[in-house]
């Protein structure tokens, strides 16, 4: 269906010299199962009228970038060979990221998987300006100016998050540079590649751990989020050898990497405190389970005067 009516809009279009664009994109729910992305354009003709819409829904590696890039890209796709085109967009990320590239000649292969990420779309969007012979002017929008056309794609974006038609997936490719697509299961991989098979199997290999027999005790009892944040908190990587342990500590690099510091130190002080909020709630919540003659408050107020601490002193109550 989205397939046939970008084909009709294409088809309309292809006597045009001169086009003029409004573009956008919409991204709800990130990070979550349920994220939505939709992008979408609307052609404007010389007299201030829309003669043409186009929204659709998009699938895999959801960001507010994906969409912006993709509005662009299928505006590209309906435009006919020499034409002069005015792109309004409030992505100014887009817009640069384009001309990057486009005014590159040196821009290699392995540049396109270097990119952090949609590295498949701007590769497509590159050739296509190029093979059409396209001649691009890009205008920032500011995001709510009160442009009436900026404001009607970002409203027909965000709607068109509930339309049920599937998912518009180009599957023709415009570019001749890569001859193979990597892929995981059976979408194309568009992150950084060596970044993506990192953490691909560091994700692995922490769910292989997890599921281990000898660690099922520990499932419920151990907080899994918050120890793999401490243990991911810093990108940097440390040789494992046995120079290792004359290293500074990589939160802070002030101090040697002894047990007492990384317990102590004090850029530890956010994942000690949710630590601590969650041992309290969950005594409290344990407690109440029990009784009903006390308060939740007056259980967390009680808790609080124990002076729970982080410190190595033997007088102290510490975890």
């Amino acid at each position: 269906m989205k397939k046939e009516t970008l084909h009709t809009i294409q088809q309309h279009l292809k006597e045009e010299d001169t086009l003029s664009f409004y573009t956008d994109g919409s991204l709800i729910n990130a990070n979550t199962q349920v994220a939505s992305m939709t992008a979408g354009f609307i052609c404007i003709s010389d007299t201030n009228n829309i003669t043409h819409s186009f929204t659709t829904t998009i699938e895999n590696w959801p960001s507010s970038l994906r969409t912006e890039l993709f509005a662009i890209l299928l505006l590209l796709i309906v435009s006919p060979h020499g034409c002069r085109i005015d792109i309004n967009t409030d992505s100014q990320n887009s817009i640069n990221i384009i001309q990057h590239i486009y005014n590159n000649p040196t821009f290699s292969i392995r540049d396109y998987f270097r990119l952090p990420n949609n590295n498949l779309v701007i590769n497509n969007i590159v050739p296509i300006i190029k093979e059409k012979n396209l001649t691009l002017r890009f205008n920032k929008i500011k995001a709510h100016n009160n442009d009436y056309f900026n404001k009607r794609i970002d409203q027909e974006c965000k709607i068109a998050h509930y339309d049920s038609t599937p998912a518009l997936v180009i599957k023709r490719h415009y570019f001749d540079n890569i001859q193979f697509i990597p892929q995981w299961g059976s979408i194309p991989i568009e992150r950084r590649l060596r970044k993506f098979i990192t953490d691909s199997s560091n994700l692995k290999n922490y769910l292989f751990f997890l599921h281990l027999p000898q660690n099922y005790k520990y499932k419920n009892i151990v907080d899994w989020d918050l120890t793999l944040w401490i243990l991911c908190n810093n990108g940097e990587k440390s040789e494992t050898n046995f120079e290792q342990h004359h290293s500074e500590y990589l939160l802070c690099a002030e101090e040697k990497k002894t047990f007492n510091h990384v317990w102590l130190c004090p850029y530890q002080t956010e994942a000690f405190s949710q630590l601590y909020n969650n041992f309290k709630n969950m005594l409290i919540f344990g407690i109440l389970d029990l009784t009903t003659n006390i308060s939740a408050q007056q259980l967390s107020d009680q808790f609080d005067l124990l002076l729970f601490t982080r410190s190595s002193h033997a007088s102290n109550i510490t975890f």
